[in-house]
């Protein structure tokens, strides 16, 4: 995760400013996507998903690993 664009995008956020995403990723020399996900907050809501799914399993890896499991 670029922090210099979390920055500038929580700024624009804060401002209510509508970038043009092209103009900020050749300023940050990124993708506009990349812009354009932490704008949306797609970065956020990512990483909660994988969370979720490991959920599942907690209660087996925490048995394996107490058992010294290697499989």
């Amino acid at each position: 995760m670029r922090y210099d664009i979390k920055e500038i995008t929580k700024q624009m956020n804060k401002d209510n400013i509508k970038p043009v995403y092209s103009k900020v990723a050749k300023q940050y020399n990124c993708d506009y996507r990349t812009i354009k996900n932490h704008l949306i907050g797609e970065y956020d809501e990512k990483r909660k998903r994988g969370k979720i799914k490991l959920n599942a399993y907690e209660e087996f890896i925490e048995i394996k690993l107490k058992e010294n499991c290697s499989y």
